[in-house]
């Protein structure tokens, strides 16, 4: 039995230790700077030399990872691009722009370079900085010739479009620093045919690399967040179901007699750190044959449910997306009951016990809000819990949260999921956690990770990394996946944690 135990001790720390890995790896970055190189631009090309060190040393302190740097300085048509391909030396870097020339004359755009480099790193960033537009009527609002002498485009007719979808097939985040108005309209047909392009403010060049660095490092972060939930759905294939956004007909869908399992709700701070019980009910359900959303984990579906004699009233149900079948099975359904609980206890004490602390806090910040409530989980549970893996949608007054994850100091509980990570997942946490004005109202001490240095820490001062944080809300809110309808629902029916 012993040995058993400790098999299953070993399974575990193995598991940990490659999701660890796989976060690491996924880390790895390119950057690329694309860079208008004419006499105006000098303020900003002597920044980026002067500065590179603030980018590289924050990545390297927050991810412990090098990023490897290119260069691509573009002036007119009648010159070539200058080119730096990717190296992760960054005196080279510095010693290529201490060489650099700038010239004066109109500008061009370098773009047909940038798919050319040896682009290979998980998370590629092209940082556009510029301060006038290519040539072309369709790209400035210029009305005299002497602002642009190809005022018909490029004079070697090369097609826009072509050169922004050979960037694009080769998974490149564009983000652009526009130092003035006239380069609106270019960045605008740019977006028509790229998509998505992140604009990096910066009104100062002092402040380029802090601006640069916050950017970078929400990208490195939400990627290492999808591969996570990658992580956890297994290497096995999907489910096949095609999504259906409407709203199903009830009256042509069966009504099915089911049973169900109840868990029974935690009154006191002790109980959640034994195993929860459980209670055995039944129920009448509907369910559409369709889900209507996807998540990384699971599909959604509308569906009703009745307990007893009553009406039916409407909720959704999830399922997993995995086709594994160890997945789908009821041992795995039971304990992300019990997370779901545990989260939701903890998010009502924190509603409880300290919304009174908050009122004068700025709490309009979505990612601040939530990585103090995770520094709180395992401040009020004495390192024992850490709730993590925050993801929703915010209201006018509350942040509606699905599908949280629990760090446990017992990595055998809850591990069938795959979300406990365990003292190392705190650990992860706390590597790049800076607490922020809400850490102090709740008089939240700095936990001092064990792969956090005072050198860290005051890296994340001089680079204003809590800043960050803003960039990460406007990723978070642009991707929220789930309806407030539907989540407004699932609150009420299915133990969905808000704050």
């Amino acid at each position: 039995m012993k040995s058993q135990l400790q098999r299953e001790i070993n399974q575990r720390k193995y598991e940990i230790d490659e999701v660890l890995k796989i976060s690491k790896a996924q880390s790895a970055t390119d950057i690329c700077f694309l860079v208008d190189c004419t006499c105006s631009m000098k303020k900003y090309i002597v920044a980026t030399k002067t500065q590179i060190h603030q980018l590289t040393d924050t990545i390297i302190q927050l991810y412990a990872i090098k990023p490897r740097l290119a260069f691509i300085g573009y002036r007119d048509t009648d010159t070539d691009p200058e080119q730096l391909d990717f190296t992760d030396d960054v005196d080279t870097f510095y010693i290529f722009l201490e060489k650099l020339k700038m010239t004066s004359g109109h500008d061009r755009c370098g773009l047909e370079i940038v798919p050319k480099l040896s682009w290979s790193n998980p998370n590629r960033v092209l940082i556009h900085i510029c301060d006038a537009p290519c040539h072309g009527q369709d790209y400035h609002t210029f009305t005299k010739s002497r602002h642009d002498k190809y005022p018909k485009g490029d004079p070697k007719n090369r097609e826009l479009s072509k050169l922004l979808l050979n960037i694009k097939r080769s998974k490149i985040i564009y983000c652009s620093i526009q130092l003035n108005k006239s380069v609106k309209k270019m960045f605008e047909e740019f977006i028509f045919i790229y998509g998505t392009i992140f604009e990096i403010h910066v009104n100062d060049p002092n402040t380029l690399m802090k601006h640069i660095s916050k950017q970078t490092s929400s990208i490195i972060m939400n990627s290492i967040e999808l591969t996570m939930s990658s992580f956890r759905t297994s290497n096995l294939p999907l489910k096949s179901y095609t999504l259906l956004k409407k709203m199903p007909d009830w009256n042509a869908i069966e009504v099915h007699a089911v049973h169900t399992t109840e868990i029974v709700q935690p009154q006191a701070m002790d109980d959640i750190f034994r195993p929860l019980l459980f209670g055995q009910g039944s129920a009448r359900m509907k369910i559409a044959r369709n889900p209507f959303e996807q998540g990384s984990l699971r599909f959604v579906f509308c569906g009703q449910l009745s307990n007893d004699d009553f009406d039916l009233v409407d909720v959704v149900f999830k399922e997993f997306a995995s086709s594994d079948p160890k997945m789908n099975v009821l041992e795995v359904y039971r304990e992300q009951l019990e997370i779901q609980v545990i989260a939701q206890f903890l998010a009502d004490k924190f509603n409880t016990d300290l919304s009174h602390l908050l009122e004068k806090a700025n709490i309009h910040k979505y990612s601040t809000v939530l990585q103090a409530f995770s520094h709180w989980t395992y401040h009020i549970t004495a390192g024992r819990y850490m709730v993590v893996d925050l993801q929703g949608a915010k209201t006018d007054n509350a942040y509606i949260l699905t599908d949280p994850a629990i760090h446990c100091d017992d990595i055998l509980r809850f591990k069938h999921t795959r979300t406990n990570l365990g003292v190392k997942g705190m650990d992860r946490f706390f590597n790049t956690h800076v607490c922020s004005e809400i850490c102090a109202r709740l008089e939240l001490p700095t936990e001092k990770s064990q792969l956090l240095s005072k050198i860290k820490t005051n890296a994340y001062e001089s680079f204003g990394y809590a800043d960050l944080l803003e960039t990460v809300d406007q990723m978070d809110e642009a991707t929220s996946k789930f309806e407030i309808m539907y989540l407004e629902t699932e609150h009420q029916q299915d133990n969905t944690t808000s704050f």
